[in-house]
């Protein structure tokens, strides 16, 4: 077996050209042609990728992009060192899970817990406008890591706390030089 993978897509592109040559004429994708030995080709790889991230030895490329209109806005609130037990509960930590104090900012003065908001719009996997309430946890590795606790979304989308997030409209514009958010909720 070939063990390289720059042999093996050397390989596959071979095979994908030899079979597109040998194709019937007349049908689709018949014959050799530039479009047709790409989208065989690209087929090929995709149909790979999938069956790797099938087996858990990939993980899925998704194209995600925050858009720059309008910009995103990033809100934290410091949770109170007395609040942070019942925010823990509330918030629901994962076994294992503790609430992790850090510093937003170099210059923050102390570490804290937070509560943040950030409202975005987003393109590719999703589309329209996000919001995402979130929190600083330790999962036992001692590296502080971004929880995200609830999230909503303008358009109907994957949601990264529950399969899908229904359509809640909200508003999120800039005009001149001031944003608006409104949520309504």
């Amino acid at each position: 077996m070939i063990g390289t993978r720059r042999h093996r897509l050397a390989v596959a592109l071979a095979m994908t050209v030899a079979a597109a040559a040998c194709a019937p004429a007349g049908g689709p994708g018949a014959g050799v042609s530039l479009p047709n030995v790409k989208r065989a080709q690209f087929g090929a790889l995709a149909l790979a990728a999938s069956s790797r991230v099938a087996a858990g030895t990939e993980q899925p490329i998704l194209d995600f992009t925050v858009e720059g209109t309008p910009p995103s806005v990033f809100v934290n609130y410091i949770v109170p060192d007395a609040n942070a037990a019942a925010f823990a509960t509330l918030v629901n930590l994962p076994p294992g899970f503790t609430l992790a104090k850090l510093r937003i900012l170099e210059s923050d003065p102390v570490p804290s817990y937070w509560l943040s908001l950030n409202v975005y719009r987003v393109s590719g996997l999703t589309n329209g406008l996000r919001a995402e309430w979130s929190t600083y946890v330790d999962d036992g590795s001692g590296t502080p890591r971004f929880m995200i606790i609830r999230a909503r979304a303008s358009e109907g989308s994957l949601d990264p706390i529950g399969p899908l997030a229904g359509a809640e409209p909200f508003v999120h514009s800039v005009t001149g030089d001031v944003i608006t958010t409104d949520m309504n909720k």
